[in-house]
């Protein structure tokens, strides 16, 4: 082999030596988790932060808050506005093959059996179930059907459209509604529901 053939081959490899460390370090930095304590992931709920205050927090990083830790927090909470009892402990229930809600089994259940698979039950379905039960407690009726809107291009909230009716537009589509901006319209409903139940228990 010649010196020539030699050199051109050596070439690609040194720099995909120099540049591929390069790029790897962009790539952690931009994620935050470089100058994390060893061992310790920065996207975690601290001690004593309420599940609502750490989606505050991460509300644009979707992958960090929507799971099934934050969807059985959400229905805990609609649960006592609604007067009922703590729900099933999530996981109680055993699961039985593939991942799909079972027959008479309530969307609130089936989060709470798969609370620890979020690509399970973090999706529109789940949030349209949210979001159903919150229009109950705020006495109001039965939402659009979800589907019943008319796509416009780009997967975006149209300037004058809820999030709920965007969610509901788009509820088969959950890689763009089962994010930080629709659990904070959730956790804002659910907080002006508590408020009013504070109010009317002060007044009784």
């Amino acid at each position: 082999m010649s010196p020539n053939w030699l050199f051109l081959i050596l070439i690609p490899i040194v720099l995909l030596c120099i540049f591929f460390p390069i790029l790897v370090i962009k790539k952690v930095r931009r994620s935050g988790v470089l100058g994390a304590p060893a061992g310790q992931n920065p996207f975690h709920q601290a001690a004593g932060e309420s599940r609502e205050d750490f989606v505050r927090r991460y509300w644009n990083r979707s992958g960090v808050v929507m799971d099934g830790v934050t969807l059985v927090d959400l229905y805990d909470r609609v649960r006592v506005l609604e007067g009922r009892g703590p729900g099933t402990e999530p996981g109680a229930f055993v699961s039985q093959g593939p991942f799909q809600q079972a027959p008479g089994q309530s969307r609130e259940d089936f989060v709470r059996q798969h609370w620890n698979r979020s690509g399970v039950v973090a999706d529109g379905v789940t949030l349209v179930d949210l979001y159903d039960r919150v229009r109950v407690l705020e006495g109001r009726g039965p939402g659009a059907e979800p589907g019943a809107f008319v796509s416009q291009g780009p997967f975006q909230q149209a300037p004058g459209q809820s999030r709920e009716d965007f969610v509901r537009q788009h509820r088969n589509r959950s890689g763009v509604v089962a994010d930080g901006v629709t659990l904070i319209d959730l956790y804002d409903r659910i907080g002006v529901l508590e408020g009013l139940a504070r109010t009317e228990q002060k007044s009784e």
